[in-house]
């Protein structure tokens, strides 16, 4: 580190951890719903066809998203990411 002392003055302005970056501004509130519908697929293992789903709409704390939006962002992530 550049600056002595970075670490411990970075911690100190910190009033919570665990912070969202929707709560920092840093990404707005429709980029966070459709990263919570991208992980709700991914880590729960299921087909993008799961988004629309009237019953898994319903079940979300999200706004909907279709499965063809769902698809084009999760690979625009993945070349974004990969690149």
């Amino acid at each position: 580190m550049s600056h002595p002392g970075f670490c411990e003055t970075y911690d100190e302005s910190q009033p919570t951890h665990g912070q969202s970056l929707e709560a920092h501004d840093f990404v707005d509130q429709r980029t966070m719903e459709i990263f919570k519908w991208m992980e709700w697929i991914i880590v729960r293992n299921q087909a993008l066809s799961d988004v629309d789903d009237p019953l898994t709409r319903s079940l979300a704390a999200v706004q909907p998203v279709s499965s063809k939006a769902l698809g084009w962002y999760t690979r625009h992530v993945a070349a974004t990411v990969g690149a």
